[in-house]
């Protein structure tokens, strides 16, 4: 049974995945769109095999990304909580 975590649940609460990952800066549309024209330079390029290949390995490091996304939110409330906490004992 996996460990339930309240912060992933703020990290996942009521908030779609696009919100969550998206910024609204001119240079992240930049560069999503730099991003998007050299992969498809690349996919010219290659053979329908390693056009899957390729797709696949996006997959699995899009996945691997959205794990590490929520592990450094949970360390970062982890971290603001603990700091928050000890104020509060220190009298601070």
């Amino acid at each position: 049974m996996e460990e339930k975590s309240i912060i992933l649940n703020l990290f996942n609460e009521g908030v779609s995945f696009i919100e969550r990952v998206y910024s609204q800066k001119r240079e992240y549309y930049s560069k999503v769109s730099m991003s998007e024209r050299q992969i498809e330079k690349l996919k010219n390029h290659l053979t329908t095999e390693q056009i899957e290949m390729f797709e696949d390995f996006l997959e699995i490091q899009n996945s691997h990304d959205a794990i590490y996304n929520e592990e450094t939110f949970r360390l970062g409330v982890s971290l603001g909580v603990r700091l928050t906490a000890k104020s509060f004992i220190l009298g601070e």
